[in-house]
């Protein structure tokens, strides 16, 4: 007996048409995703030829034999529309029975397309890429040690395997907001710790985006971590040095056109390096 274990992508599986021809191009088998594709159902195609549900056939084929094992073809639904699709068959084993398998060419294009972008995103080592799944376990990750000096994700992690039990809470905040709202969450800044360096302290950028089945059912989450931990220290002794010099008084208060409290045009700019290259007190 199978027990499948849970979690996975089963939309990945969404939208397939599976039917099973025999060695004439007779339809045996016919599954309801296939008749979503067509408008047709199994007791209308089946034990009919396959040809009488295709505007064209690849090159000269006439019978199951001789369609190859990949290509394209189009398929005439129900309405008398005609959709492109993208097929593969295979013999069973022991038998001259086909399955084929076809979808839309323009969802496997998409597919195609997403998969390349995972792939562009998921070599970049100041990036840590993950899906969650609607639970937010980590069904897959880039694995990159080298983002945030980070060891690699154990398979089906929590965000609180990887961060300190607040900073992971948090963040698991924002991604169910995204999971239950849609709305997309853009560069949200904030400092975190990690479980393996619990004593340092880090930034991160997190960017996530709901994903969903053609039916636009949620499905999980993708999210991007990226480490920001070079500017926010920029930022913070940037800061840490302009409230120093307001103390000390080293930093002149002068109003010019167009400038603000605290700013300076150029005239007060070259009177502050005369003052300071004389050693000299600036007149306010």
């Amino acid at each position: 007996m199978i027990s499948p274990k849970p979690g996975g992508w089963p939309y990945a599986f969404d939208g397939l048409a599976t039917a099973v021809l025999d060695s004439r191009g007779t339809v045996l088998g016919w599954t309801e995703t296939a008749a979503d594709l067509t408008g047709l159902t199994a007791e209308d195609v089946c034990g009919r030829p396959v040809q009488e549900l295709l505007a064209d056939l690849p090159g000269d084929a006439d019978t199951a034999t001789e369609i190859p094992a990949f290509g394209q073809v189009r398929l005439r639904r129900r309405s008398g529309e005609i959709i492109p699709v993208t097929f593969r068959a295979t013999r069973v084993a022991g038998s001259s029975d086909l399955v084929v398998v076809a979808a839309p060419t323009q969802n496997v294009s998409d597919q195609q397309q997403g998969v390349e972008l995972l792939r562009a995103f998921s070599s970049q080592d100041r990036i840590a890429i993950a899906l969650h799944d609607r639970d937010l376990v980590i069904v897959h990750s880039n694995n990159v040690s080298g983002v945030f000096g980070c060891p690699s994700v154990p398979p089906r992690a929590r965000l609180c395997d990887v961060l300190m039990d607040g900073d992971a809470e948090e963040t698991e905040a924002f991604l169910r907001q995204v999971l239950d709202t849609g709305a997309p969450l853009v560069r949200r800044d904030q400092p975190v710790r990690w479980q393996h360096d619990q004593a340092r302290q880090r930034a991160m950028s997190l960017s996530a985006f709901r994903l969903e089945d053609k039916r636009g059912r949620p499905t999980g989450v993708v999210a991007l971590y990226i480490d920001t931990t070079d500017q926010w220290r920029a930022r913070r002794d940037l800061d840490l040095a302009r409230k120093t010099a307001e103390r000390v008084g080293g930093v002149p208060r002068c109003r010019a056109h167009g400038a603000g409290p605290g700013g300076c045009n150029g005239a007060g700019l070259r009177r502050l390096r005369r003052g300071r290259s004389r050693g000299g007190r600036i007149r306010r």
